[in-house]
């Protein structure tokens, strides 16, 4: 940990709702507990994101997943890969994206974040952690 914070933080949009589907896929799916949470509209990412790199200013657009590893921002398709390869498993095959240029993986990643809140809706309130949940959230 730095800064007394954990080494895994994925920071996601708290009103989108494929946002909050991946929580609940890394929360089902994380048996060494690696990942905590926080919503991109918490005062967790407003007071930790800005010292890692990652400036308030860009909280605000709130179109990326941000994936703060051990001190590392990684932002877009780089942060779901990297995900995905924590996990571990059957999805350490996602690390075969790796080999499609950022540039394109990008691309798609900001069409579909574009687009999600029109296919998918979004959420009135941002997600509120239940009981057992609430020891990996942030904030």
């Amino acid at each position: 940990m730095t800064n007394n914070l954990p080494d895994r933080i994925i920071f996601f949009d708290g009103y989108c709702v494929v946002c909050n589907k991946l929580v609940d896929f890394l929360l089902a799916r994380d048996s060494r507990g690696l990942f905590y949470f926080a919503a991109l509209q918490s005062s967790a990412a407003e007071a930790t994101l800005p010292k890692h790199g990652y400036p308030v200013h860009t909280i605000q657009g709130i179109d990326n997943v941000v994936y703060l590893k051990t001190g590392k921002i990684e932002i877009k398709s780089d942060a779901i890969l990297s995900m995905m390869n924590d996990l571990g498993g059957v999805y350490r095959l996602f690390s075969l994206l790796y080999a499609v240029p950022r540039f394109f993986r990008n691309l798609i990643y900001d069409e579909f974040a574009r687009r999600r809140y029109g296919w998918f809706g979004k959420n009135e309130v941002c997600r509120i952690p239940t009981k057992k949940e609430m020891h990996k959230f942030l904030d």
